[in-house]
Parts: structure tokens; sequence; C-alpha cells
């Protein structure tokens, strides 16, 4: 299989903000662009397997409607429609991302 992955801009953003974190206020390029290369890896291998992300389930037991894979401490969030996949945010796993994903 060789799906199409679409990157949201809030994803881009979220990318942007970690890198800036990481290699600017703890001054750490070197630790910033290996989170980088790793958090595109992970959402890379949905091209091939787009379902091997976990279904994510609020709390109470419902589907979200979104997958989501990890690299280390962060973690992409995507969902597979059609036969591509849409990578919506990546968050620290320390972040209130439920709130951002699903608002009420």
């Amino acid at each position: 299989m060789n799906c199409k992955i679409y990157y949201s801009p809030e994803y881009q953003a979220d990318l942007d903000g970690i890198w800036e974190y990481i290699a600017l206020q703890l001054f750490n390029p070197t630790a910033a662009k290996r989170f980088m290369e790793g958090i595109m890896q992970s959402t890379e291998i949905l091209r091939e397997h787009p379902e091997a992300g976990a279904k994510w389930y609020l709390p109470g037991g419902q589907y979200s409607g979104y997958r989501y894979v990890l690299f280390e401490q962060y973690i992409s969030f995507y969902q597979y429609v059609d036969g591509a996949v849409y990578v919506a945010r990546v968050f620290h796993t320390r972040q209130h991302y439920i709130e951002t994903l699903i608002p009420r």
C-alpha cells in the first residue's frame, strides 16, 4: 500500500514549536534534529501501514476518530480516511491534548 499523507498546518506549527523549544530554549539543536527525524519517521510508516497506529479512545471508551503513533514522548494523531492519512497534530505526552483535539 502506498497512501498519500497530508500534514495539517497545525501539525507543521507543532513541529516548529518542538524544534524551537529543544534547539533554542534548551540549547540542544542536535537533540532537536533527532526528535524531528524520529517524529517524521513515525508518521512516514503510515504511508505503507496506515492502520499501524493505535485507535485513540476518549475517557469513557468512545472512539475519537483518531489513531496515534508515538516517538519517545511525542504523540502524533492522525485519521485514515478513504485511503489517505491526515496527520492532525503532534504533542508532548504531558500536554493536555484531549481538549485541543476534541473541543467541548
